[in-house]
């Protein structure tokens, strides 16, 4: 059962294959899903300069919890945790000219 509270719930995280994100942001997402409190009404909004397919998506996570992590996580914990929150990254354009 995850958290009383079935709020929506909305992070937007800036610069989705950044160091942050990898260190700090995704691991604390970790944390939060894994004692349940993320209500199931989540979702995660990533922005990067970068078009990212949803595979991409999930091996950066999956990658930044391995990598990040103590705890051992299984395949199936991380696949739920993939499709748990709706992971959906965008892609911005900076341009300098104007």
């Amino acid at each position: 059962m995850y958290i009383a509270s079935q709020q929506s719930l909305v992070f937007v995280i800036l610069g989705m294959t950044g160091d942050l994100r990898a260190r700090k942001i995704v691991p604390s997402l970790w944390y939060l899903f894994k004692h349940k409190y993320l209500s199931q009404q989540t979702v995660i909004l990533g922005f990067s300069r970068k078009k990212l397919t949803s595979r991409e998506i999930e091996l950066l996570v999956t990658n930044s919890l391995s990598e990040q992590t103590q705890s051992n996580q299984t395949s199936e914990e991380l696949k739920v945790f993939c499709t748990f929150a709706y992971w959906n990254v965008s892609y911005y354009i900076y341009d300098c000219a104007s």
